[in-house]
């Protein structure tokens, strides 16, 4: 199944997570497919992810609740992206969460960053 052919089941999945985890105090994922996706900004928000720097070449964000501290840095260089990705559980919870997740969350995070960054660079004018 290509990542574009995939977008329902990952947008299935982010639904399922804020059913389901909302309650345990853990903010879910905002970055479904039919929603715009700004362009980052420090102190802004991607998704569920605080922006902590963003310029010309490298956005630096993340999060931390109740189960994870979750750091993530995109940097452009030329022609080439880079994602770089820093994750700790910080209970058991989080342990049992990261382990039934860990399988799959590499490809659904990439693919549904990709998809979120090509639509804001769209949505400014700009080829992906």
């Amino acid at each position: 199944m290509t990542p574009e052919r995939a977008f329902w089941l990952v947008d299935l999945w982010i639904r399922m997570q804020g059913v389901l985890l909302r309650p345990l105090g853990v903010r879910p994922n905002t970055m479904r497919s039919g929603r715009e996706q700004p362009l980052p900004e420090q102190g802004g928000r991607l998704g569920p992810y605080e922006v902590f720097e963003a310029d010309g070449h490298e956005v630096f964000l993340g999060d931390t609740d109740k189960l994870l501290d979750h750091r993530m840095s995109f940097i452009v260089a030329g022609d080439t992206a880079f994602i770089g990705v820093v994750l700790r559980t910080r209970n058991q919870a989080g342990d049992a969460y990261w382990n039934q997740l860990r399988h799959n969350q590499t490809r659904i995070l990439h693919e549904s960053l990709r998809r979120g960054l090509t639509k804001a660079l769209e949505a400014a004018g700009h080829r992906a």
